[in-house]
Order: structure tokens, then sequence, then C-alpha cells
């Protein structure tokens, strides 16, 4: 019995069983070396986390959820390492190749496409040299980046479903409206327009031209109270008369020489043109021989007025209106034609021939094209897609396109310039971020 004890191991009970031997390390040379470096690294990345936190240079603390991000920004695998070398070196590679003559022409004009390539091929490289199942790694890899940039679109599709609703359509008109009543109050300050498509309307009804009429007049009545006799020489007009009387004349004078008629422009021989610019001229100099510092307010007084009614054109033309709704791809129509341009440019007191003092006219330009070139128009349409045209058809897929239609009656239509309600997509550099997340996301 004592020589059964002696065989016993000491410190161990007689029906005590040896420990199980730890099971063999079954991963691969290559996976076993890079968590050999990645643990450490992923380590020390936690501790700066932690010390960020701490230390009051990142606003959240990170002391907690540190590893756990330490590990989403250190590739914990070889596969992880390969989809991550893989995308971020898509796009070099391929700006690289088309430098080179490389027929990458497709990848240069995607770089979406080259990220997800790229994230597939690395990780199946990467997985093959660990030993990985053959295919996990590009479906990680591209799998998970293909997912992250369907994510990332999300933005500029939703966008494009608003804009295709009847509701994103008014919203549009709506906000047209007010940038472009914003612009022409700016311009022509005595037009008053407004910023809705009612007010506007009825800008263009009338009141825009009362008002217009209403600011003149009393610049007339500040310059006719410093006129010592109320009156000015006006050569052309047979020589004293008042101001007003004179104006009268004048706005008479230009009824027919910027009359649509051209047979108004000429009464009695004489160029109606030509005389109202003479008239223009003698009126401004009789104040200025009494007054020079009047000269000028009547000056103002007179762009002003030019300015409006420059404005006032467009606004009044047929279908500027429609549905009680601002249409600004009319008012762009009218900025198709060089000549309305040209005068435009002229009664904001610029010149486009020269270049001069056009700050005025490209800003009102700017907010009727949403910035685009003078003589682009929104393609407006309430047909919907092509694919969704089935009137007449029958079926389930015929009923679910004609809803859709119903739904999305706007689709069809094109908006120039900054389109209203767009999301941009994302910089590459965070998609690629994004990519890298979705990467690690499907390796997990």
């Amino acid at each position: 019995m004592g020589q059964f004890l002696d065989d016993q191991p000491r410190g161990k009970f007689l029906d005590e069983e040896a420990p199980p031997a730890a099971a063999p390390d079954s991963r691969s040379a290559v996976t076993r070396a890079y968590d050999y470096v990645a643990k450490p690294v992923t380590s020390a990345v936690a501790k700066g986390l932690e010390i960020a936190g701490d230390t009051g240079l990142s606003p959240y603390s990170l002391k907690e959820p540190s590893e756990a991000v330490a590990k989403v920004l250190v590739p914990q695998t070889p596969l992880q390492a390969g989809a991550m070398a893989g995308t971020l070196g898509a796009g070099p590679l391929v700006s690289l190749a088309a430098k080179v003559g490389l027929p990458v022409a497709t990848l240069a004009a995607y770089p979406w496409l080259a990220r997800i390539l790229g994230g597939a091929v690395g990780g199946e490289a990467a997985g093959d040299v660990s030993g990985e199942t053959p295919g996990k790694g590009a479906l990680v890899g591209g799998g998970g980046a293909a997912v992250a940039e369907g994510l990332g679109a999300l933005g500029p599709l939703g966008g494009k479903l608003y804009r295709s609703t009847a509701a994103g359509k008014s919203a549009i008109a709506a906000a047209d409206a007010a940038r472009v009543g914003t612009a022409m109050g700016e311009v022509a300050p005595t037009l008053k327009p407004g910023t809705t498509a009612p007010e506007l309307q009825r800008t263009a009804e009338g009141q825009g031209l009362a008002r217009m009429g209403a600011a003149k007049e009393g610049s007339i009545q500040g310059i006719e109270a410093a006129l010592p006799s109320g009156q000015i020489s006006v050569p052309a007009l047979g020589g004293a008369i008042s101001l007003r009387d004179a104006n009268d004349k004048l706005s008479e004078i230009g009824a027919r020489a910027f009359s649509k008629n051209p047979l108004d422009r000429t009464v009695q021989g004489v160029d109606q043109r030509q005389l109202y610019g003479q008239l223009a001229n003698e009126i401004r100099a009789g104040i200025a021989a009494v007054d020079p510092g009047k000269a000028l307010e009547w000056d103002a007084a007179q762009a002003a007025y030019a300015a409006g009614r420059g404005v006032l054109k467009p606004l009044m033309k047929p279908q500027a209106f429609t549905q009680g709704e601002f249409n600004v791809p009319a008012l762009q129509k009218f900025l198709t034609d060089p000549r309305n341009r040209a005068v435009l440019a002229k009664k904001l007191g610029g010149d486009l021939g020269t270049g001069a003092n056009l700050g005025p006219y490209n800003r009102l330009v700017d907010s009727i094209t949403r910035n685009a070139e003078p003589g682009m128009v929104d393609q407006m349409s309430n047909k919907p897609l092509g694919l969704m045209d089935t009137s007449g058809s029958g079926g389930a897929v015929a009923r679910g396109f004609r809803l859709a239609a119903k739904a999305f009656p706007n689709a069809s239509s094109r908006y120039v310039g900054d389109v209203p309600f767009s999301t941009p997509p994302l910089r590459g550099d965070l998609q690629t971020m994004l990519d890298l997340m979705g990467e690690r996301a499907a390796a997990r």
C-alpha cells in the first residue's frame, strides 16, 4: 500500500485525473505570425484611445469601448489586412495603371467598382496565403465593400425619390420662387416682388409696376421740391416744363419707341427711340443745370425703374405660373435667347459685350438657372418613367408599375444647375472608410 502511494504524483489525490492536453493550434503559420504582431499593436491603439478619452483630446469617453474600437482600426487577421490593403490601394493603382497606358478606363471612371474589386482581390489573396477557405476572402473583401457602397448611395437615391413625388415637385417650385424672388428684390428694390408664387404672380399682374411707379413718383416729388420754380428747361418739349409733365411725356414716347409693333416706332417720320434718348438726356441736363445733386437722384430713380421693367419681362411670360405654382423653366427659356439676355443686362446697368457691371445681371440669372449656364432649361414632365408606362396593360406587374407611376409622377423630370434636394455622393475618402467598416463587419 505504501509503495502504491509513493508511485502517485505528489500533491495529487488518488482519484484526481490529469488535465487534458491543450488542443494544437490549427491556424496557419502566416496567421499565427500575423497574430503575434496584431495583438500588441491593437493593445497599443486601445491604450492610446483610453488616454485620448481621459485627457479630453476626444469629446467622448473611450475607456470602455477602446478595445473594440481598436479591433476595428487594426485588422485582426491576414484576410482583413488584405481586404483593407486592396481597398485602400485600388485608387492609386488604377491611377498608376492609367498613366502607363494599361486598359483601366472603366475602373478609372467608376472608383466604386475599383474599391470593391480591390477589396475582393486583396481579401482573397490574403485568405489564400493564410489558409482560409477558397472564396471567403473575396466574399468578405468584395461583399463587405459592395454593401458599404450601396449604403453610401442611399443619400443621392433618397433625394431622387423625393424629387420624383408630387410633394417634392411642389417643394422645388416653392424653393425656386423664394430664391428668384429674393434675387429680383435685390437687383430691382422698387419692384418688391415677394418670395412666394402668389406674391410673384401679383407682381407680374400689375402690382409690381404700380410699386415702381409710386417709388419714381416719390423721387420726382423730392426733386421738384428742390427746384426754385418747379420747372426745368427741356428744348425738345418747347422750353420750361415741370419735371412731372416732362416725365409723363417721356413715358408716352417710350411706350411707342419700345412697342412690339414696328409701325409705332416712327411718328410723322420721327424715330421714337431716337426721340426718347434725346428727351431723356435733355431732362437730366435740365435738372443738373439747377441742382447737380438732384440730377444724381434722377439717375438713381431712372435706373431703379429700368431695372424693375427688365426684371418684370421674364416674370410676365405666359407659363411663369402653372396651377398656382412658380414655373422657373419659363424664365429659363426666356434666357435661351441671347437678345433677351443682352437687354436684361442693359436694364440692370451692365453690358454683356464688354462684361462691365454684370453683378446684378449674374445674380438674377444664377438664381433662375440655379448657377447653370444661361440657356439650360429644366426638362419637366408629368409622365412617369418609360418602364412605368403601362397604360392599358393588365396583370399584377402592370398594376404595380401604375401604382409606382402615381407615387412618383415627377420621376422623369431633369433639373439643371444645383439640383434641388440632392445629397452629393460621399467623398472618396469617406466612402473608403465606410467600405473598410463593411469589410470588417463581413469578416465578423
